[in-house]
């Protein structure tokens, strides 16, 4: 199955909004992209864009979902909680973290973390919804035939088999590069998904016109890598069953 999404060209290092404002053009609503920049600028946007992007969308009237199983900000006992106990201990968390930075005493926090677990607050507050659920084949499938496309992030330099990044492609000084995509179709046969369709907003895209069926195996691990978290947006909510069922399908990786 394929969804209609138009294809957005980037701007440098705005893989973000782009990927939004193609989610938006697959529901018929124009993107002022000036405006959807300025709106989700952050120093830590390779770690906070999900949510930010999400509120962005929320403030348009959409719903917003973010999929993930980032161990960073989520402790995984919570899956067994109900979401509204895991949700409180989240922010008892959230303002744990940004009380130690505040004092002094989070030097050992890695650079991000404040900046993400505040954003990920927000989105909540906001009204997002927090999925305990990491991407996976049966979960893409789900969210594609329900008619939503899915804003992936991944590892760039994986995905398109390149040069580490360092203002010029270098592979002995440079540094591996994040990427988002949009994920707009998925093909298998026997109930097995092994092809995803990738919509691409860089400038210089791995396929002509910026759009390809991918290797599942290739995609899934580029982005579980990452953060293993997807975001999701929709002018409907998604299917009650997509949202409570816990997730069972594992992920295959590729092999060596």
């Amino acid at each position: 199955m394929e969804l209609h999404v138009p294809r957005v060209v980037q701007r440098p290092r705005e893989c973000e909004p782009a990927c939004l404002a193609m989610a938006l053009g697959h529901f018929g609503m124009s993107a002022d992209m000036d405006a959807l920049i300025r709106e989700t600028a952050s120093p830590q946007k390779f770690t906070d864009w999900e949510y930010l992007h999400g509120i962005a969308a929320l403030r348009r009237g959409l719903h917003a979902y973010v999929f993930t199983a980032d161990p960073w900000l989520y402790d995984p006992a919570w899956k067994a909680m109900p979401p509204p106990e895991w949700h409180g201990r989240f922010r008892q968390r959230a303002d744990w973290v940004r009380e130690e930075v505040a004092s002094g005493r989070g030097e050992g926090f890695p650079w991000f973390f404040a900046a993400t677990h505040q954003a990920a607050a927000d989105f909540l507050n906001a009204g997002g919804e927090v999925m305990l659920r990491a991407p996976s084949r049966s979960l893409i499938a789900a969210v594609l035939d329900a008619g939503a496309p899915l804003i992936v992030p991944l590892w760039g330099s994986f995905f398109y088999g390149d040069r580490y990044a360092a203002g010029t492609k270098d592979d002995v000084h440079g540094m591996p590069y994040g990427h988002v995509v949009i994920v707009a179709g998925w093909e298998g046969g026997a109930g097995v998904l092994s092809r995803l369709l990738v919509v691409d907003p860089s400038p210089d895209p791995r396929a002509p016109g910026g759009r390809s069926w991918e290797e599942a195996d290739d995609l899934l691990f580029a982005s579980l890598s990452w953060t293993a978290t997807v975001l999701v947006v929709s002018p409907r909510s998604l299917p009650a069953g997509l949202l409570e069922r816990p997730e069972q399908a594992s992920v295959i990786w590729p092999e060596a």
